[in-house]
Parts: structure tokens; sequence; C-alpha cells
């Protein structure tokens, strides 16, 4: 496969955030190659836990107060998340925006991970679906996390 030359520029679509370039963007991370869960990441957090945590308690946390400590948890302060709404910035607008999405959401529908969590320098990406247990997904996507002392500081979510 061919790599694309130059930098990978995000775009807005009509279905959410477009990676330009497809497959380039994990070709030019490296994002191709899995690591071992045991490997330390940006600020001395894993991968793979840092992913589980978000899953487990912001994305799947149904009690606000709850899902607000995670968030200060795992997220900086000035977080940037951007989905196909668009853009926020700032832990407490993100903190209004996960709590919208978490009310349209039904009570037996669960994110959960479609494959191994793949991760380069500060970048970690992870392939999510949403759906009650046992039953095929009503939606699905990826996320393009960027961490920054422990704590994320960019979120990109897209859609498939």
């Amino acid at each position: 496969m061919r790599r694309a030359a130059g930098p990978v520029t995000p775009r807005v679509t009509a279905r959410g955030l477009g990676l330009g370039l497809g497959l380039g963007l994990g070709l030019g991370l490296g994002l191709g190659r899995r690591h071992s869960g045991q490997q330390r990441h940006n600020g001395g957090v894993n991968p793979e836990d840092l992913v589980a945590a978000y899953l487990a308690d912001v994305s799947n946390e149904a009690d606000p107060d709850r899902r607000r400590t995670a968030i200060e948890r795992l997220f900086d302060e000035n977080v940037r998340y951007v989905d196909q709404d668009g853009a926020v910035d700032g832990r407490e607008d993100f903190i209004r925006r996960i709590d919208a999405l978490a009310a349209m959401m039904g009570p037996s529908t669960r994110f959960s991970l479609r494959r191994p969590v793949q991760h380069a320098d500060d970048a970690v990406l992870f392939h999510w679906q949403l759906g009650a247990p046992g039953e095929d997904p009503v939606l699905a996507g990826s996320d393009i996390a960027l961490v920054r002392d422990g704590r994320i500081s960019r979120l990109y979510a897209v859609l498939d």
C-alpha cells in the first residue's frame, strides 16, 4: 500500500470527522502495530487501561456524578472533543456533551471494543461499537485520543 505524502488533515464530512487519507493515518503514525498490554504510555499510563476506564467509567456510566468524577480523572481540564456534531473545548463543555449523549442511549446499550487498542507515542486508536449485549451493534466507530501527562487532551470520534 502506498503511503500518502504530506500531513493528514482532518476534515468534517456529512458523516462526521473524516480523515482525508483513510489508512494513511494509521500508517503515518505507526498505529498499525499492536503493543503489549504491559507497555506504558505518555504520562506512565497504559493505553489499554485508559481506554477501558473511559468506556466503563464514562461511556457506559449511567450515573452523572460518577461519570463526572471519571472525566475529571481521565481527561485534561482543557480537553478538546470532536465528533460529527462539532467540537467542544474544555472539560465542562465535554461533560455536557457526554451527558447529552448518555441521555439518548437506552438502558441496555453498551459501548465495547471491536478490536485491540493500538497506540504510538501520544496517540491511541480504538474501535468501538454500541449495542445491547448479545445483539447486533446499532452504531460503530473509531476514536483517536491524544494523551498528555497521563490524561486525554484531545479525543476525535469518527462514526463508521
